[in-house]
């Protein structure tokens, strides 16, 4: 006797509603490509204020924690992770428990604080320890020059804010143009 291998016998429409619900599924995880956007290239900054540095996130990724790194390669330095983090730290979190907005806040920046800052997804590797997967394109922090008046300096302000207007509240003020 010849043995038949027996198969659930669906109704094509059945099959191929199957079939469509699975690629559906599938095209939907594949097409979400994850991606870290930073979108301030340069910040200017004066000693003192607090810096917002601005990180979102989409797409699919494994498990694995996204940080703030100073410096790119073997002389990075680890700014913010959320799985260690400092009480005493000048970093805080702009959104606490968001799966998107990794956006910091460096409060009291110093001169030291200068330097490009990344925004890093990192995935569980094989061995369990973290490996980069994706970063943002970096955003470059730079000092603001005093050039004209500020409180400290008579006759100084910082070149980041111009003068301060002199025009009364409510209007407009008047900015000279020099032609030369």
């Amino acid at each position: 006797a010849e043995l038949q291998q027996s198969w659930p016998r669906l109704p094509l429409p059945a099959v191929l509603t199957t079939l469509s619900l699975f690629s559906l599924g599938v095209d939907a995880q594949a097409g979400q490509a994850f991606t870290v956007q930073q979108p301030q290239a340069k910040v200017t900054v004066t000693a003192g204020e607090t810096l917002t540095l601005i990180c979102i996130t989409s797409g699919v990724a494994g498990p694995g924690p996204v940080m703030w790194l100073k410096g790119w390669g073997n002389e990075n330095k680890t700014v913010y992770d959320p799985n260690n983090r400092d009480p005493s730290s000048r970093v805080t979190v702009a959104v606490p428990g968001s799966d998107t907005n990794f956006t910091i806040h460096i409060s009291n920046v110093q001169p030291e604080d200068m330097g490009t800052y990344y925004c890093v997804k990192f995935v569980k590797g094989s061995t369990g320890a973290d490996e980069v997967f994706r970063r943002g394109s970096g955003t470059e922090v730079t000092p603001c020059p005093a050039l004209g008046p500020t409180s400290t300096a008579p006759g100084l302000y910082k070149a980041c804010e111009g003068p301060p207007s002199l025009a009364p509240p409510g209007s407009s003020p008047q900015v000279p143009c020099n032609m030369f």
